[in-house]
């Protein structure tokens, strides 16, 4: 109820953050944006670090999952 209350509330009491202008200004930067390559959106946002971290933390847990019970299976006889 109070859940309900505060969503109510909020949609009545608080200002739009977003003016039309800033709205269509973000429509059309989604729309360049999708016009370029995976590539040239890694490039531009400075992710690529990121995705490589993923990459790699990808392949080292894959790796352990299946190298360890190889390895313990070779240690414990």
């Amino acid at each position: 109820m109070i859940g309900q209350l505060t969503i109510v509330a909020a949609a009545l009491f608080l200002p739009e953050s977003h003016t039309p202008d800033k709205r269509a200004a973000h429509r059309a930067h989604l729309a360049k944006i999708s016009k370029q390559s995976i590539y040239a959106m890694l490039v531009t946002t400075g992710n690529r670090l990121l995705l490589f971290q993923y990459v790699l933390h990808s392949a080292c847990v894959s790796s352990i999952t299946y190298i360890f019970p190889l390895w313990a299976g070779d240690h414990l006889g």
